[in-house]
């Protein structure tokens, strides 16, 4: 396996485990706020998904959870900050397989500063990220592999 295939592979491993924990902290703290009691919240996992525990669930399925514990009146927007602490470490993550500079031209192209972690706004974070997914898929361009 070459290089660059198994940093590849080891960045979309570790972006689906940060995927997996953001999901399951959000379902975890909805279930709180929402005042869900352990026997009604299993109960939940059982009849939709017929699993015992959220960590059983996939990332689809955590999402949709997710979005059922919004219809119920969870409201995430108290947790805005802890996201933009997240998109900003995914932004740097890019690092690793794109390069600090590549990552910090898209970053002063789009969030208007070279680091990401002087940005705190949540859209031009998603934006990079965004972009920078986009750059990581399509692979290197030719310039690069002279």
């Amino acid at each position: 396996m070459s290089s660059t295939r198994a940093k590849r592979l080891k960045h979309e491993m570790e972006t689906r485990a940060l995927q997996r924990r953001g999901l399951l902290a959000k379902i975890h703290i909805a279930k709180k706020e929402l005042g869900l009691h352990d026997e009604l919240y299993r109960e939940i996992l059982v009849e939709r998904y017929c699993v015992d525990t959220a960590a059983q669930l996939t990332i689809a399925e955590m999402e949709d959870l997710v979005a059922y514990f919004r219809e119920c009146g969870w409201n995430e927007k108290r947790y805005e900050r802890s996201r933009v602490k997240a998109l900003q470490l995914r932004v740097l993550s890019y690092r690793e397989v794109l390069g600090s500079r590549r990552v910090q031209g898209v970053c002063e192209k789009i969030l208007g500063v070279s680091d990401p972690r002087w940005c705190q706004d949540l859209n031009k974070l998603r934006r990079a990220c965004a972009v920078l997914q986009k750059i990581y898929k399509e692979g290197p361009n030719e310039r690069e592999l002279s």
